[in-house]
Protein backbone atom coordinates (compact mmCIF):
# COMPACT_ATOMS: atom_id res chain seq x y z
CA UNK A 1 0.00 0.00 0.00
CA UNK A 2 1.41 3.16 -1.15
CA UNK A 3 0.77 6.23 1.18
CA UNK A 4 1.22 10.09 -0.01
CA UNK A 5 3.66 12.00 1.57
CA UNK A 6 0.47 14.78 2.48
CA UNK A 7 -0.65 11.47 4.52
CA UNK A 8 2.70 11.29 6.20
CA UNK A 9 2.70 12.93 10.30
CA UNK A 10 4.37 15.93 11.15
CA UNK A 11 7.96 15.97 12.16
CA UNK A 12 8.63 16.97 15.55
CA UNK A 13 12.36 18.14 16.62
CA UNK A 14 15.43 18.97 15.57
CA UNK A 15 16.56 17.57 11.69
CA UNK A 16 19.88 15.77 12.14
CA UNK A 17 22.76 15.54 9.65
CA UNK A 18 21.22 11.90 8.37
CA UNK A 19 17.95 12.79 8.04
CA UNK A 20 16.41 12.10 4.57
CA UNK A 21 13.93 14.27 2.12
CA UNK A 22 12.70 13.27 -0.88
CA UNK A 23 13.78 15.04 -3.90
CA UNK A 24 13.02 14.74 -7.59
CA UNK A 25 16.10 14.80 -10.18
CA UNK A 26 14.73 16.19 -13.00
CA UNK A 27 18.45 15.43 -14.87
CA UNK A 28 17.22 11.85 -14.71
CA UNK A 29 14.00 10.90 -16.43
CA UNK A 30 14.62 7.24 -15.62
CA UNK A 31 11.49 7.04 -13.72
CA UNK A 32 9.35 10.07 -15.93
CA UNK A 33 9.57 12.52 -18.11
CA UNK A 34 9.90 15.14 -14.91
CA UNK A 35 12.46 13.59 -13.36
CA UNK A 36 13.25 10.95 -10.91
CA UNK A 37 12.59 10.61 -7.12
CA UNK A 38 15.26 10.33 -4.76
CA UNK A 39 16.82 10.58 -1.29
CA UNK A 40 19.06 13.55 0.02
CA UNK A 41 20.25 13.57 3.81
CA UNK A 42 19.79 16.98 5.41
CA UNK A 43 23.44 17.58 5.40
CA UNK A 44 23.79 17.88 1.87
CA UNK A 45 20.69 20.28 1.96
CA UNK A 46 22.47 22.57 4.48
CA UNK A 47 25.88 22.65 2.79
CA UNK A 48 23.83 23.89 -0.42
CA UNK A 49 22.14 26.32 1.56
CA UNK A 50 24.63 27.43 3.93
CA UNK A 51 28.34 27.40 3.03
CA UNK A 52 29.96 30.11 5.97
CA UNK A 53 29.48 31.51 9.32
CA UNK A 54 31.83 34.38 9.59
CA UNK A 55 33.99 36.91 11.36
CA UNK A 56 35.10 40.38 9.76
CA UNK A 57 37.04 42.10 12.40
CA UNK A 58 38.25 46.20 11.60
CA UNK A 59 36.30 48.90 10.24
CA UNK A 60 37.44 51.30 7.33
CA UNK A 61 40.17 52.79 8.91
CA UNK A 62 41.91 49.84 10.65
CA UNK A 63 40.53 46.45 8.31
CA UNK A 64 42.00 43.97 11.45
CA UNK A 65 42.20 43.07 14.94
CA UNK A 66 45.78 43.61 15.94
CA UNK A 67 46.40 41.15 19.41
CA UNK A 68 49.87 40.80 20.60
CA UNK A 69 48.88 39.07 23.86
CA UNK A 70 50.91 36.04 24.96
CA UNK A 71 47.57 34.92 26.52
CA UNK A 72 44.22 33.84 24.54
CA UNK A 73 43.00 37.22 23.23
CA UNK A 74 38.89 37.41 22.49
CA UNK A 75 38.53 38.86 19.32
CA UNK A 76 34.52 38.38 18.44
CA UNK A 77 32.17 36.35 19.55
CA UNK A 78 28.51 34.69 17.85
CA UNK A 79 26.15 32.33 19.82
CA UNK A 80 26.29 28.73 17.50
CA UNK A 81 23.02 27.46 16.98
CA UNK A 82 24.66 23.91 17.41
CA UNK A 83 25.50 21.07 14.87
CA UNK A 84 21.87 19.60 15.34
CA UNK A 85 20.07 23.16 13.52
CA UNK A 86 22.71 24.06 11.33
CA UNK A 87 24.65 20.97 10.64
CA UNK A 88 28.25 20.12 10.98
CA UNK A 89 31.11 22.22 8.91
CA UNK A 90 34.28 20.98 8.11
CA UNK A 91 36.71 23.68 7.90
CA UNK A 92 37.50 26.69 10.35
CA UNK A 93 39.82 29.90 7.71
CA UNK A 94 41.04 32.36 8.81
CA UNK A 95 42.52 35.76 6.61
CA UNK A 96 45.69 37.11 8.83
CA UNK A 97 49.08 38.18 9.01
CA UNK A 98 51.92 38.65 11.51
CA UNK A 99 53.94 41.85 11.15
CA UNK A 100 57.28 40.08 12.20
CA UNK A 101 59.09 37.40 10.17
CA UNK A 102 60.29 34.44 11.58
CA UNK A 103 57.74 34.99 14.55
CA UNK A 104 54.81 32.72 15.49
CA UNK A 105 50.85 33.37 15.91
CA UNK A 106 47.92 30.93 16.53
CA UNK A 107 43.95 31.82 15.83
CA UNK A 108 41.42 29.77 17.41
CA UNK A 109 37.73 29.12 17.19
CA UNK A 110 36.81 28.49 21.03
CA UNK A 111 33.51 27.17 22.60
CA UNK A 112 32.97 28.95 25.75
CA UNK A 113 29.98 27.82 27.37
CA UNK A 114 31.48 24.26 26.71
CA UNK A 115 34.96 25.41 27.12
CA UNK A 116 36.75 23.60 24.24
CA UNK A 117 38.46 23.86 21.35
CA UNK A 118 37.21 23.48 18.20
CA UNK A 119 40.25 24.85 15.86
CA UNK A 120 43.12 26.09 15.48
CA UNK A 121 45.14 27.68 13.03
CA UNK A 122 49.05 28.74 13.17
CA UNK A 123 50.05 32.10 11.43
CA UNK A 124 54.26 32.31 10.27
CA UNK A 125 53.94 34.54 7.25
CA UNK A 126 54.10 38.61 6.91
CA UNK A 127 51.74 38.41 3.56
CA UNK A 128 47.73 38.40 4.10
CA UNK A 129 47.01 34.83 3.65
CA UNK A 130 44.22 32.38 4.05
CA UNK A 131 44.94 29.38 6.78
CA UNK A 132 42.92 26.75 7.34
CA UNK A 133 41.83 24.05 9.82
CA UNK A 134 39.99 21.04 8.58
CA UNK A 135 40.45 18.74 11.23
CA UNK A 136 37.79 20.68 13.78
CA UNK A 137 36.55 18.55 16.57
CA UNK A 138 34.23 19.33 19.99
CA UNK A 139 31.68 21.30 17.94
CA UNK A 140 28.48 21.89 20.12
CA UNK A 141 25.56 19.82 19.32
CA UNK A 142 23.27 22.67 20.82
CA UNK A 143 23.36 26.20 21.31
CA UNK A 144 27.01 27.57 22.50
CA UNK A 145 28.72 30.93 22.65
CA UNK A 146 31.74 30.73 20.23
CA UNK A 147 34.72 33.23 20.30
CA UNK A 148 37.42 33.78 17.52
CA UNK A 149 40.81 34.10 20.19
CA UNK A 150 44.27 35.01 19.26
CA UNK A 151 47.70 34.80 20.77
CA UNK A 152 51.51 35.03 19.83
CA UNK A 153 53.54 32.28 20.52
CA UNK A 154 56.80 34.02 19.74
CA UNK A 155 57.47 37.29 21.49
CA UNK A 156 57.80 40.45 19.57
CA UNK A 157 55.01 39.56 16.86
CA UNK A 158 51.65 40.76 16.77
CA UNK A 159 48.95 39.24 14.52
CA UNK A 160 46.46 41.19 12.83
CA UNK A 161 43.50 39.15 12.09
CA UNK A 162 41.02 40.39 9.24
CA UNK A 163 38.62 37.55 8.95
CA UNK A 164 37.20 34.06 10.35
CA UNK A 165 34.77 31.84 9.42
CA UNK A 166 32.92 28.13 9.58
CA UNK A 167 32.92 26.50 5.93
CA UNK A 168 30.31 23.91 4.91
CA UNK A 169 30.67 21.50 2.35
Amino acid sequence: MSIKISELGAFAGNVADGDLFAIVDVSDTTQAPSGTTKKITAAIIRGAVRSTESWVFGDNSNPYIACSSATWSTLGAVVFRGTDVVGTPSSFKVIAYNNNAGKTTQVRIYDVTNALEIGIVTVTGTAQAIYTDATLANLPTGEAIIEIQAQRVSTGVTVNVYYAGLFWG
